[in-house]
């Protein structure tokens, strides 16, 4: 899988084709937080910006089928 730069970017593309409303309903979250997610080009290191918590990436990665660690970081498996 390529290495997009940002949190946002990563979730784009491991949401692909699906539909925000049901790629939140996968992962238990409201659309809402999803949109915010996709919108915000955020980076989970530090910088000042606040990421989503370890519970969401979890969830995200579980309902659109990429590892924790390449949703939140970018990191290869």
């Amino acid at each position: 899988m390529s290495r997009p730069r940002d949190l946002s970017a990563r979730l784009k593309t491991a949401i692909g084709s699906r539909s925000v409303r049901q790629v939140a309903r996968d992962a238990g979250l409201d659309r809402q937080t999803l949109r915010r997610l996709l919108n915000a080009d955020r980076h989970i290191d530090g910088r000042g910006t606040r990421g989503p918590s370890t519970d969401t990436v979890r969830a995200l990665a579980e309902a659109t089928g990429v590892s924790p660690g390449w949703l939140a970081f970018g990191e290869e498996g």
